[in-house]
């Protein structure tokens, strides 16, 4: 620990470290100490997993009782429930944010969601379902036949989404968050590109799971597969350029469809009243929450306008609403 014992190669000389540089290399050598999450006991002495389970049945995983602890890996070499176990129980900790800004940095916060306090899977998949409901789409009708518009790419979105959840490291009580900005969507993950990879390994979509056992939970419930396509998903629609890496974090940067929205939106008062209602529905199977005047801010159209449209889908009924007009929700009726 001092400049007379700790030396770094220059070319074929040797050169003396400095005190700064021996306590910076010293505090990365204890923060790359991998600790699995299966050996990190958990905070919470009583877990259920009904939750998990519903996800494997749903996907064709049988299990016994007797040994389903031991399959997943939910406890640890005392029999302890472990922090693996505790991210995939029905109640827990964990923190799942999406936050909101009016802006494109954080000078101008708007709204947070929070979907954490249960099971990774399902909270995961409500912050999925969430930002797809925010996924804009328009019709543009300058071209025939006539296209439909995304702010984003929704395949890319979710893979950047599922990476970031599942090799996010865990370990370090750190959790994964998405910010919604003007013109971009980031997703940013805790643990920085694995150790055993290079970048370029990993953005061709070299897989090396940071948390092995999760990783086979969302396998077994189809969210991931060993084909590693999801950073080359990305790769192919933004480019490189959209991964943005730090010693200890990795984040993925959507930039808005700005153009082509606008030149679509400009066509707007071509679009029927089908179109919109359509739109309207597909708004609210993302998001039963949606209130009249989000709606009227994702499509561009008045209030009132909307007011009219969701009449005529619930006298329609396609749509229905729940409970009280502040607190309740939209519920699409089956056709």
């Amino acid at each position: 620990m001092s400049e007379a014992g700790c030396y770094v190669k220059v070319g074929s000389s040797c050169k003396s470290l400095t005190p700064e540089e021996i306590k910076d290399r010293y505090i990365k050598s204890l923060m790359n100490t991998d600790i699995s999450i299966i050996d990190i006991p958990s905070r919470r002495k009583k877990l259920t997993f009904q939750i998990l389970k519903n996800y494997l049945l749903s996907n064709g995983n049988h299990f016994s009782e007797e040994t389903f602890l031991e399959n997943y890996h939910l406890l640890t070499k005392d029999r302890k429930f472990n922090y693996l176990a505790e991210i995939l129980s029905d109640i827990n900790d964990i923190v799942i944010n999406v936050a909101t800004f009016s802006s494109n940095d954080k000078t101008k916060y708007l709204k947070r969601e929070e979907f954490g306090g249960k099971c990774l899977l399902l909270a995961m998949e409500q912050a999925k379902n969430y930002i797809e409901s925010i996924n804009q789409t328009f019709v543009d009708l300058s071209k025939t036949p006539r296209r439909e518009i995304k702010m984003f790419d929704p395949e890319a979105s979710e893979q950047a989404w599922i990476n970031a959840c599942v090799h996010n490291k865990w370990s370090e009580s750190n959790h994964p968050g998405i910010y919604v900005y003007d013109n971009r969507l980031e997703i940013e993950s805790f643990g920085g590109i694995p150790r055993a990879l290079t970048k370029e390994q990993f953005l061709k979509g070299k897989s090396e799971p940071v948390n092995k056992e999760l990783f086979n939970v969302f396998r077994a419930c189809r969210f991931a597969e060993e084909s590693g396509h999801g950073v080359p998903s990305v790769v192919r629609t933004y480019g490189e350029r959209a991964y943005v890496f730090s010693e200890f974090f990795i984040d993925v940067i959507i930039p808005f469809n700005k153009e082509g929205f606008q030149k679509a939106k400009t066509n707007k008062t071509k679009i029927g009243s089908e179109d919109i209602e359509e739109m309207i529905t597909g708004l609210l199977k993302g998001n039963s929450q949606l209130s009249r005047k989000d709606i009227s801010s994702i499509l561009g159209l008045s209030e009132g306008n909307v007011r009219h449209h969701l009449r005529k889908l619930q006298d329609a009924k396609i749509i229905r609403h729940v409970g009280p007009d502040k607190g309740g929700y939209w519920e699409v009726l089956d056709r």
